[in-house]
């Protein structure tokens, strides 16, 4: 695999590129080496494919009595990805502990460990069978439930592939008397498109930075939705802006072009409260719990409330869409 891997990245590895100048400068002889032992060495040449069911427990418990420390070594490490394969957390915790690749970046990481606990909470509560997409662009599920209801998890910018988007509604300035704001909008939407000749700039309110999650019922043709603003941070103006962000995601939230809030007298602008989260650092200063905040618009968690009340509130979103059906 090794040899394999070699040839296949020989042009990458002896190019100039940044990463190979960071892990491979000055290794080349090494790659030269391998290179030749797999070719001329008749040993290694002797090597051949295992068998489906090898290797087994005698070829293993040999090689763990072997003279030889690389090959008590190489059973030892098949010992260890058995003990992966079957979810020992021993093992997988040493894994993380030793050769996990995190992100540069702590709101990234903060960002994935939001998203996690949504995929773990929502395994326990739901017996559907769950399948998880690896996060490889911003356009597909992170994770899927089916059952009665359709659950699915996005992850940044990725629902855009359900068609929803998070557009202002700008007003023309010929249609009726604008508010301060409308103004401001209308204005850069005028200066945009005269400047932009070649294309008309679509007025975004931002986008979320972590989770969209969508709830479908197929036979009611129902849907819900809740909207995750994350913000790694425990100062009180940036929490401030993350409220008001989350407000703004769930008031120009659209569905094919369509508002989803806003258009039912019973739900305003906002949804009905368990539409909107924002997930806020653990801060030291006391805070309303989640108990307090259900006449709030939206809600807000701070990360070690997760564990305990992120259930709460998607239970609360689930029993929204099973009344939406019997209404």
């Amino acid at each position: 695999m090794i040899y394999t891997t070699l040839q296949e990245a020989g042009e990458y590895l002896r190019g100039e590129y940044e990463w190979v100048k960071e892990t491979w400068e000055g290794n080349e002889a090494l790659i030269d080496e391998i290179i030749r032992i797999v070719e001329r060495n008749v040993h290694v040449r002797r090597i051949r494919e295992p068998d489906v069911y090898e290797p087994t427990e005698r070829m293993l418990t040999t090689a763990e009595t072997a003279r030889q420390e690389i090959y008590r070594e190489a059973a030892q490490l098949v010992r260890n990805r058995d003990q992966l394969f079957n979810g020992d957390a021993e093992a997988i915790r040493s894994l993380l502990d030793e050769t996990a690749i995190t992100p540069d970046d702590n709101e990234t990481l903060f960002e994935l460990f939001v998203l996690f606990r949504f995929i773990t909470t929502l395994e326990s509560m739901e017996a559907g069978q769950v399948a998880f997409e690896t996060i490889a662009t911003d356009r597909q599920a992170v994770a899927r439930i089916e059952g009665d209801q359709e659950i699915v998890l996005y992850h940044d910018n990725s629902a855009r592939d359900r068609d929803l988007s998070f557009l202002a509604d700008v007003p023309n300035e010929e249609d009726a008397v604008l508010s301060r704001t409308e103004k401001v909008q209308a204005v850069a939407r005028d200066i945009a498109d005269n400047y932009f000749t070649d294309r008309s700039i679509e007025n975004h309110t931002g986008r979320p930075d972590v989770i969209v999650l969508e709830i479908k019922d197929e036979e009611a043709s129902s849907y819900e939705y809740l909207i995750t603003e994350v913000k790694y941070s425990r100062n009180t103006g940036t929490i401030r802006q993350g409220i008001k962000e989350t407000a703004e995601y769930l008031a120009f939230l659209r569905v094919n072009e369509e508002f989803v809030f806003g258009d039912r007298p019973e739900i305003g602008y906002f949804g009905s409260g368990w539409n909107g989260l924002l997930v806020v650092q653990d801060l030291e200063k006391e805070t309303a719990p989640l108990s307090d905040q259900r006449q709030n618009e939206i809600k807000i968690l701070q990360a070690s409330e997760l564990d305990d009340q992120l259930e709460t509130i998607l239970d609360q979103l689930l029993s929204q869409t099973v009344a939406g059906t019997e209404c």
